[in-house]
């Protein structure tokens, strides 16, 4: 992994032209020690089975969606609704899912990526006929 994380948000889509998403759905620390990268993502009311987790092209992205539960309550005020919410993080192209670990607590979703080195290239020659 490059010793960088782009996470798409306002200040990188300034600085390389991306898109803008709105952050405040999915607020995200990110912290990097020797070993790995930390992402701690904000993810309040959701359940690890809302949550999913995917890896492509260097590309980590997290969604987490919930579904309106059919009940026969009948509602005075509701303000709270079905949600769906999706956020992608360029870790790089050399991050394999295996380098990877996830844990859900306390509504904070914490992804793990442990650093690797990097493949060295080696030379190759061709023979000549």
């Amino acid at each position: 992994m490059k010793n960088y994380i782009n996470t798409l948000d306002p200040f990188f889509d300034q600085l390389f032209g991306f898109k803008t998403v709105n952050t405040k759905l999915m607020p995200t620390n990110i912290k990097e020690t020797k070993e790995c990268y930390i992402l701690e993502i904000e993810l309040p009311d959701f359940t690890k089975n809302d949550i999913k987790i995917s890896l492509k092209d260097g590309n980590l992205t997290v969604s987490a969606s919930k579904e309106e539960k059919e009940t026969e309550v009948k509602y005075l005020l509701k303000e709270r609704t079905a949600t769906k919410y999706a956020r992608s993080y360029y870790v790089g192209d050399d991050v394999k899912d295996s380098d990877i670990n996830a844990k859900l607590e306390n509504g904070i979703l914490t992804l793990t990526i442990f650093k690797r080195e990097p493949e060295k290239k080696t030379e190759s020659f061709i023979e000549i006929n």
